[in-house]
C-alpha cells in the first residue's frame, strides 16, 4: 500500500480530488434539469471559488466568485449542501470529540518515511467488522465504526449504495450487524455510558 507521504500527497493532495471532479456528480438527467433552469433563469451560478460572507447590515448573504467576475449574489437564506471533509481532529460531533478527548477513539496513522507516521483525520479501526480502536491501539469489542467517519483507512466512502454490485457499504454493515448479533449480553452497564432514561427514553446501551 501506499507509505504515509504518499497518501496525504498522491492520493488525498491531489488524486481524489481529481477523481471527485471527473467521476462524481450528479446523472446526466439532473445535469439536463439544472441547464433548463438556468436557461430558464430560475438558478443563477456564481462560478468557482465562491466566497459566502454575511452582510449583517441588511442582514443578507453575499456570494462572489474569486474567479468569475459579476455581480454578487444577495440571499436571505443560505443553504449549506457540501459534504464537508471528515475530520476526528476538527470535528463538532460531542460523542466522537468525547472518545477521542478520553482516548477512547484515535485518528488512522500510516507509516511513512524513515520511520515517521502521517496522521488523518479518519477514525482509526481494526479489520472487519471495524472495531474502534483506542488510544493505544486496542480494538474495543463492543464498539464499531464504518462509512464517512473512517475515511483515509477507507476511500471514497461517501459514495452512495449501487444497485446490482457488491457494495462495499452494505457488505461492511452486514458484517458489523453479525459481530453485533453474536455478543453476550452485559451484565452491567457503567454508570458512564448509561443513558439518563428522562432524556433518551430507552432502558439500555450496548457498550
Amino acid at each position: 500500500g501506499l507509505d504515509g507521504n504518499s497518501h496525504r500527497d498522491d492520493l488525498a493532495g491531489w488524486y481524489t480530488p481529481l477523481n471527485a471532479y471527473l467521476s462524481i456528480g450528479p446523472p446526466a438527467s439532473r445535469i439536463e434539469e439544472l441547464i433548463a433552469l438556468i436557461e430558464a433563469g430560475i438558478v443563477e451560478i456564481t462560478g468557482p471559488g465562491t466566497d459566502v460572507r454575511l452582510d449583517t447590515a441588511v442582514p443578507e448573504f453575499v456570494a462572489t466568485s474569486g474567479i468569475v467576475a459579476g455581480v454578487p449574489v444577495r440571499s436571505t437564506v443560505l443553504i449549506e449542501a457540501r459534504l464537508p471533509e471528515p475530520d476526528l481532529r476538527r470535528t463538532d460531533d460531542p460523542l466522537l470529540r468525547h472518545l477521542l478527548n478520553t482516548d477512547q477513539a484515535m485518528p488512522y496513522r500510516i507509516r511513512a518515511a524513515h520511520g515517521s507516521w502521517t496522521e488523518t483525520g479518519g477514525l482509526a479501526v481494526s479489520e472487519r467488522p471495524y472495531h474502534l480502536l483506542d488510544g493505544r491501539g486496542a480494538a474495543h469489542p463492543r464498539r464499531f465504526a464504518y462509512g464517512v467517519p473512517t475515511e483515509s483507512v477507507h476511500w471514497v466512502t461517501a459514495a452512495g449504495i449501487r444497485p446490482g454490485v457488491d457494495s462495499v457499504t452494505v457488505g461492511d454493515s452486514d458484517a458489523i450487524a453479525r459481530a453485533v448479533l453474536s455478543l453476550p449480553p452485559v451484565a452491567h452497564v457503567p454508570a458512564a455510558v448509561r443513558p439518563e432514561i428522562s432524556q433518551f427514553g430507552v432502558d439500555g446501551v450496548i457498550v
